[in-house]
């Protein structure tokens, strides 16, 4: 098992990273699983309510619909010329998509059933996270502070809902003077305007001024583990991580297919790497360029759907507006190593 550090942590971890271990393997849930051993140990001190548990059981089935959204719509379909027609093979290739969609029906009546008797190891993880952590109920005076937040102006907040500034304000009551606080969220309610990846400014000066200590942003489980707890690794993010530099370091037009066919393969399970992502489309000239070919902008657009809420305005228009626009490519003589 990864060892943890003898650092005391307080952490919290939003409801959108819970539910994203619906997408994880079982190597990552392995070690998510270290984490809540180190809640027992109290290494890790997690700070939550009842209110994060009841946001997660909401937004459970909207998850797991949209992770199963793929496998439900992909079929094998078959496209096998008249002329084929007589040979064994082709026999055999019908067969073969006869087990397909036999299996593939199978496999999802068994996930349906895991979802519906709640047997997911996903869901197993993450009532042992709830088990291991105290769920304190919210109190009316907190959701009035919570509402002054929001009344302000102050974040963090969205429009139609109260749950983030609940969750600050809980922070502010229950985290011990002096001691720092550890976010790990993908809400960009918690970000910087300037940058995604900080806290917002109003948010770290309150946390100092209130708490005498500092406050941290993290956009995903592997951020924070990798500031924090080194020792603990997704094993799936390796993966994920080199296919997305790839992805950043193409130098042409076949690699960037390339890049894409393969980012296709793994799931993109938090903002930052969404983002990360985004920015490589918008910044490589040699996946700006093919912005609107079919795989890429399929990719682009799929990936926008899942991530719009949680990304920033400027980012989201700047990709809708490269999508409906692409560039010209540039003549075969340029050199963009060329001198001026």
């Amino acid at each position: 098992m990864a060892q943890l550090s003898d650092e005391q942590l307080y952490v919290f971890i939003d409801a959108n990273i819970l539910l994203a271990f619906f997408e994880y393997s079982e190597d990552d849930l392995a070690a998510v699983r270290t984490l809540i051993e180190g809640f027992k140990q109290k290494k890790v001190i997690p700070i939550t309510t009842r209110q994060l548990r009841d946001e997660v059981f909401r937004n459970r089935g909207i998850k797991i619909n949209a992770a199963l959204k793929s496998l439900r719509e992909q079929g094998l379909d078959l496209k096998i010329p008249t002329v084929c027609k007589g040979y064994s093979e082709f026999e055999e290739l019908k067969e073969l998509q006869k087990q397909y969609s036999k299996k593939r029906s199978t496999l999802l009546k068994s996930v349906e059933e895991a979802v519906e008797s709640r047997e997911l190891l996903a869901d197993k993880v993450i009532d042992e996270f709830f088990a291991s952590v105290d769920l304190p109920q919210v109190s009316d005076a907190l959701l009035e502070r919570a509402r002054r937040r929001i009344d302000l102006g102050n974040p963090p907040h969205k429009s139609n809902s109260i749950g983030d500034a609940v969750h600050w304000e809980h922070l502010l009551q229950e985290v011990p003077k002096g001691a720092d606080i550890h976010l790990v969220s993908g809400d960009k309610d918690f970000a910087s305007e300037r940058g995604s990846d900080n806290l917002h400014e109003y948010l770290a000066d309150e946390w100092a001024r209130l708490k005498e200590g500092n406050a941290y942003l993290y956009r995903s489980l592997r951020s924070f583990f990798q500031a924090k707890l080194p020792g603990i690794n997704l094993p799936s993010d390796l993966v994920r991580q080199k296919v997305i530099d790839d992805l950043g370091k193409s130098s042409n037009f076949s690699r960037t297919h390339q890049c894409i066919a393969a980012l296709a393969k793994v799931d993109i399970t938090s903002p930052e790497d969404a983002e990360t992502i985004l920015r490589a489309a918008l910044e490589n000239a040699q996946v700006r360029w093919i912005i609107t070919d079919d795989d890429v902008s399929t990719y682009l657009e799929n990936l926008l759907e899942k991530f719009s809420n949680d990304l920033s305005d400027e980012l989201v228009e700047a990709i809708e507006d490269a999508l409906d626009d692409r560039p010209q490519p540039p003549s075969e003589e340029y050199d963009p190593f060329a001198d001026d």
